[in-house]
Order: structure tokens, then sequence, then C-alpha cells
């Protein structure tokens, strides 16, 4: 079995191409840089190209562990918003100084440095089974003691 920073890379290369497909149709479609232009391209971005990456990321990172496809699709089911929800937090931000300031030759360069960072973050905590309802739980329950 491959380790954790082959996985990534297998499934960066493949959203790396997604991707550069993706941004250079967007730039064409919508190539000025205005508040309403830039709007619509980081609805697009949220609402197209996020919800592929993130199923990308997890069956893909599930098929390459040799996970079943039951245990994935649960995987999925209960990581899916919270990824998105960060997703948005981090990637809305970025793409919007990547809309706005870089020029398109320089666009997944950018995208991929955060998503480096985002999918290592995400990979950490995919691996050591940490999740952010959890770590609530388990507040809430140090809260219940004191």
């Amino acid at each position: 079995m491959i380790n954790n920073s082959a996985r990534i890379a297998v499934i960066g290369s493949i959203l790396g191409s997604v991707q550069h497909i993706f941004y250079r149709s967007l730039d064409k479609q919508y190539p000025a840089r205005d508040p309403l232009t830039i709007s619509k391209k980081l609805f697009i971005d949220q609402t197209l190209c996020t919800p592929l990456i993130i199923a990308v990321f997890i069956y893909g990172l599930g098929f390459l562990e040799n996970k079943t496809l039951d245990k994935i699709n649960k995987e999925f089911k209960d990581k899916c918003a919270m990824i998105f929800l960060v997703d948005c937090a981090v990637f809305v931000p970025t793409q919007y100084i990547n809309f706005k300031f870089l020029d398109p030759k320089y666009r997944l360069l950018f995208t991929n440095m955060v998503s480096i960072i985002i999918h290592t973050i995400f990979s950490n905590q995919w691996k050591n089974k940490i999740t952010i309802t959890i770590k609530v739980e388990l507040y809430r329950q140090l809260q219940q003691k004191i």
C-alpha cells in the first residue's frame, strides 16, 4: 500500500488537471474582473468545482487506501459538509484574490499552493480520525463536568 504523501500526490495530480481545465473555461466565459463577474465566478466555483473536488478527494483517498465503497460512502456522508464549509471559508477569499488580482496564467499555481496546505490538513484529519464534531462533543462533556 502506498504511503499518505503518495496518495495525496496522486489525488493532487488528478485535481490539478480538473482545475486547470475548469479555470481556463471559467476565464474564457467570464474574462472581466469587476465585482459582479467575480461573484459569478465564485458562485460557479463553489457550486460546481468544489463538490467535484471534494468527491474526488474523499473517494480517491478511500480507493487508494483499499476501503470498501460502503465505508467510503459513509466517510463521504460524515465529512463532506465539514470539508465544504472549510473549503468555503478558505477558498472564497483565496479565489476572490485570485480572480481579482492575478493573471490567469498564475491562477492554478496560486490555488494549488493553498490546496497543498488544505489537503495536508484534511489528510491529517482523515488519518488521525479527529473531527470537529468530536472536538465539540469533548468540549461539551468537559463543560458539564466543571
